[in-house]
């Protein structure tokens, strides 16, 4: 775990119609892995475990959003953090490196694909133009990794690269741009993605950020990033115009600390996850202005949450009850509404990250 003074790491998921869609376009879809418009598809929803060393699986019952526990699959050590591509979950695990997992679309669940150790301190994995990305602790790099149709890692050859100490990185759609967070000196970073998938500083990166910026996230049309912070009661909102010059919109009030915000597969909406509570936003498509909804929910600890790729349901890991809590999105509004039989007590105990998958069968 990372120490008290550092941001939780956020779980990253391929969570959306246009992020799935973009991948599928930027790298292809490995078999298995839904796109809309399949009309067979089950989702599943996966939790990570540190204290046990697990991996969590529940099904998304696709009418009602409520979780059905199928079992656990044990990892190799702490999966930090969780990403889904190509019909495998890639888990970044603390010793001694990031393992694959084949999602059994019948079932859901996890067959072990492959294990690739750096013998560091891997926190956070990104997907981008097909290639993975994990940012190390320990030395401040990234690793650049390329995952066959099998599952299977291989370093390419200009990896590590020298980046920053981050908890938290994303792709921008289309894969041509990777950020992240510098948590030491509060800034917005970010690399451009060159043909061969190695990294080049993004030339007006880095710019600041609140203090100690724990998650940052980015809208479909890739216009607009946003990010928040464990040390201020603001989310920072940047503007990323044509050929991927960033600069900075100012910061909105309002919110409390937070450890992790996600916007909606719509692009519309911008959740907030805070100390007790989810704040929602609304995102104005032209100036990436946000606009107040409501707080909704009332955790003990919440620790991640994620939106499953419809758009429908939302998930909250409560970290302190061991429990899930699901919502119901309104996809006018953004409102929030638990779901029937929620919360959804915990297969394996504490859960942590949250990140869903939906295949075709």
């Amino acid at each position: 775990m990372l120490p008290p003074s550092a941001p939780k790491r956020r779980l990253s998921t391929l969570a959306s119609w246009s992020a799935l869609a973009v991948l599928c376009a930027a790298s292809g879809c490995g078999p298995g892995l839904w796109v809309p418009g399949t009309i067979e598809s089950v989702t599943y929803l996966y939790v990570s475990h540190t204290t046990t060393d697990e991996i969590g699986i529940y099904r998304v019952e696709r009418e009602s959003g409520s979780l059905t526990p199928i079992g656990s699959r044990t990892t190799s050590s702490d999966p930090v953090e969780l990403t889904v591509h190509g019909g495998f979950l890639v888990a970044a695990v603390s010793v001694p490196g990031v393992e694959s997992h084949r999602i059994d679309p019948e079932t859901g669940e996890l067959h072990a694909a492959d294990l690739l150790g750096f013998g560091t301190n891997p926190a956070a994995v990104a997907f981008a133009s097909g290639n993975l990305y994990v940012s190390d602790l320990t030395d401040s790099s990234i690793r650049a990794l390329r995952m066959n149709s099998r599952g299977e890692f291989q370093s390419l050859p200009f990896s590590p690269v020298a980046a920053f100490s981050t908890g938290a990185l994303i792709a921008s759609p289309g894969g041509a741009h990777l950020y992240g967070l510098d948590t030491l000196g509060n800034q917005l970073e970010g690399f451009d993605l060159l043909s061969d998938g190695d990294l080049t500083p993004t030339p007006s990166l880095p710019l600041a950020t609140p203090t100690n910026p724990a998650d940052v996230a980015v809208t479909p049309s890739g216009d607009f990033l946003y990010v928040c912070a464990q040390g201020a009661s603001q989310v920072a909102r940047f503007q990323v115009t044509t050929g991927g010059t960033v600069s900075s919109l100012g910061n909105t009030s309002g919110t409390n600390p937070c450890t992790q915000l996600l916007v909606h597969p719509s692009g519309r909406f911008l959740y907030v996850l805070e100390p007790t509570a989810i704040a929602a936003y609304t995102i104005n498509a032209s100036t990436g202005n946000l606009t107040a909804i409501a707080t909704f929910g009332s955790f003990t600890n919440p620790f991640a949450f994620t939106v499953e790729p419809s758009g429908e349901f939302l998930y909250v890991s409560d970290s302190a009850a061991d429990v899930l809590v699901g919502f119901h999105v309104n996809r006018t509004t953004g409102g929030l509404t638990e779901v029937d039989a929620s919360p959804f007590p915990t297969l394996v105990g504490t859960p942590e990250g949250l990140v869903t998958a939906t295949l075709e069968l």
